[in-house]
């Protein structure tokens, strides 16, 4: 019970952030009679939560970053005078390290944040062609293993990582980035950060809440990429960690006002955009059980998994991780179940 009026909710990593006119109330859902309280200055926009940090965005203050004891982390002031659209949902995102917000003054670049000091990442970047109208951030991993999934005003949904390094750079022409190209902000601000193109007909997207996997209502399909981060590897294997469910009942489900709410652990919430229905569907748990082998750096007991499961989205998974780790005898593994021999032959010669 609270004395003013509720204007925000927010439900998520084991935390309810309940947001009045005045005050903000942040509940673990195990102690519901010992909330942490603290007092606002101005109405709340915008909640976003994330592992162990919540965001509060409102137009006095700017973004603000609280842990769920109350205590103040950092405040980022992305403008003199914002207004709520600039710290919307769709414009504003948070990852355990770091803030991505939409370029106030420029609708083609995302920026990037520190979320325990608030200062700008100079290093961090991604600009686009065109003006980008939604974003969200990958949860999982170090601030450098960060991806940004938008959505520009085309329904377009592109894949970029966070940091300019000489590994995701292009130059002016399309080649690799050299050891003499110029620093990794300067390219950032010429927006020659490789993004890679996933969907059409996008209107909503969401990450997973613990692993690199990403749902997005597409073209009347509800798409799942177990490890979107493929692409940046071996494009070919796209095509084995994605899942398309459609809608087969002819409730019209993953209409363009669909909105994805909560994607965690194998469950995905989409309220229906038809009458506002809170919906769930299912994913595949295995893609989970596979990641929680490569955490613990079990590179015999996922191999053992794929051989038994014996689908090729297991083994693209592996191959990615493989790689990315450089795991070659295990990606020469994950090649070879996949029948690309020319790949297992080139990785044989790296290993040797």
């Amino acid at each position: 019970d609270h004395r003013d009026k509720v204007i925000k909710v927010s439900i998520g990593y084991g935390h309810l952030v309940v947001c009045t006119t005045t005050q903000c109330a942040s509940y673990d859902v195990n102690r519901f009679a010992t909330p942490a309280v603290f007092d606002l200055r101005d109405a709340v926009i915008t909640v976003s939560q994330c592992e162990k940090l919540f965001l509060l965005a409102d137009c006095m203050q700017g973004i603000s970053i609280c842990t769920y004891e109350g205590r103040l982390i950092s405040t980022i002031k992305i403008a003199v005078n914002i207004r709520p659209e600039m710290v919307s949902t769709s414009h504003v995102s948070l990852s355990p390290d770091t803030v991505a917000v939409r370029d106030p003054s420029n609708h083609k670049v995302i920026q990037f944040y520190d979320a325990s000091s608030g200062k700008r990442l100079k290093d961090f970047g991604v600009s686009h062609h065109l003006e980008i109208t939604d974003l969200c951030v990958s949860q999982r991993g170090s601030q450098s293993d960060r991806k940004v999934a938008f959505i520009d005003k085309n329904k377009d949904m592109y894949l970029a990582p966070l940091l300019a390094t000489s590994s995701n750079l292009l130059t002016q022409n399309g080649a690799p980035a050299s050891p003499n190209s110029p620093p990794p902000e300067l390219i950032a601000a010429a927006g020659n950060i490789v993004s890679e193109k996933l969907a059409t007909m996008v209107s909503s997207a969401k990450w997973h809440d613990e692993f690199e996997t990403l749902v997005a209502i597409s073209d009347g399909h509800l798409a799942t990429w177990y490890l979107p981060s493929v692409v940046f590897v071996d494009r070919d294997l796209l095509t084995n960690v994605k899942h398309l469910r459609s809608d087969d009942n002819g409730e019209h489900e993953f209409t363009t006002n669909a909105l994805i709410h909560d994607f965690s652990s194998t469950r995905i919430g989409v309220r229906r955009g038809s009458d506002g229905a809170l919906l769930t569907f299912g994913i595949s748990p295995y893609p989970s059980m596979l990641f929680a082998h490569i955490q613990r750096h079990d590179w015999d007991g996922a191999v053992r998994l794929c051989r038994f499961l014996g689908e090729p989205m297991l083994w693209s998974i592996l191959a990615c991780l493989g790689i990315r780790s450089t795991e070659l005898r295990t990606a020469g593994i994950a090649y070879s179940a996949l029948g690309s021999l020319d790949k297992v032959r080139y990785l044989s010669l790296i290993h040797i």
